[in-house]
Order: structure tokens, then C-alpha cells, then sequence
């Protein structure tokens, strides 16, 4: 009978022994799979996190390169108009001013013709006009022609 107790002993240690090491494995196993559950949660937030801050910076920077570009094309645009319209502004007072010295200049050399005809000094038609004698004597040689 002795003997037959430490065999059910042995037998009983041997089957505590085996149920605490599949327990252990199965504790193992299940810890295994809770912690990657866990992991991957956790790093699939880390990710986005990451993702959204790096979308951001990279956003921004494009951003930022885009309206460079599109504040250039405006300002380039404004200022061919601007200029245009300086340009434009501009040579429509000096043609003014082209055109009254022009016609200041036909007038006198017409009214220096008149003189000349009524048969006045060319020093006297150039002093009345503002003509040059030069420009009275050349006048006077067509004339006198």
C-alpha cells in the first residue's frame, strides 16, 4: 500500500507538473497574442501620429513652395501691367510734348515764310519766331527758289 501511495503521489506530481506547464504555455501563448494585439494598436497610433505630423510638415512646405510660385506669377503679371501702364502713360505725354514743339515749330517756320515774303531781314525773322538764322536761311533758299 505504501508503495501504491507514492506511485498515485508521483502520478499526482507528474500531473500537477504537466498541467502547470501547458498552463504556463498556454499563459504564454495568450500573453503572446494579447501583447501583439496591444503592440499593434499602440504602434498603428504611433504610426498615425507620426504620419499625420510628417502629412503636415510636407504639406506646409508644399504649401509654401506653391504660393511662392502663384505670389511670383501675380506679382510678375501686376507689374507687366503696371509697367504697361506707366509705359503707355508715358509716351503719351511725351508724344504730347513732341507734337506742341512739333506744331510750335511748323507755326514759326510759317510765320517766319510771311515775314521773309514781305521781304523783312532774316536776322529780324529769326529774333521774331525763334528760329535759328540757320533754320530762316534754309527756309529762305526753298523759298526763294
Amino acid at each position: 500500500m505504501y508503495e501504491g501511495h507514492l506511485k498515485w503521489l508521483w502520478v499526482e506530481e507528474n500531473t500537477v507538473k504537466k498541467a502547470k506547464n501547458e498552463g504556463k504555455e498556454e499563459g504564454i501563448q495568450i500573453g503572446k497574442e494579447e501583447g501583439i494585439q496591444i503592440g499593434k494598436e499602440e504602434g498603428i497610433q504611433i504610426g498615425k501620429e507620426k504620419g499625420i505630423q510628417i502629412g503636415k510638415e510636407e504639406g506646409i512646405q508644399i504649401g509654401k513652395e506653391e504660393g511662392i510660385q502663384i505670389g511670383k506669377e501675380e506679382g510678375i503679371q501686376i507689374g507687366k501691367e503696371e509697367g504697361i501702364q506707366l509705359g503707355k502713360e508715358e509716351g503719351i505725354q511725351l508724344g504730347k510734348e513732341e507734337g506742341i514743339q512739333l506744331g510750335e515749330t511748323q507755326k514759326a517756320m510759317a510765320i517766319a515764310q510771311n515775314l521773309l515774303q514781305e521781304k523783312l531781314p532774316i536776322a529780324y525773322v529769326a529774333k521774331v519766331t525763334g528760329l535759328t538764322i540757320n533754320q530762316v536761311e534754309q527756309l529762305y533758299n526753298v523759298f526763294s527758289q
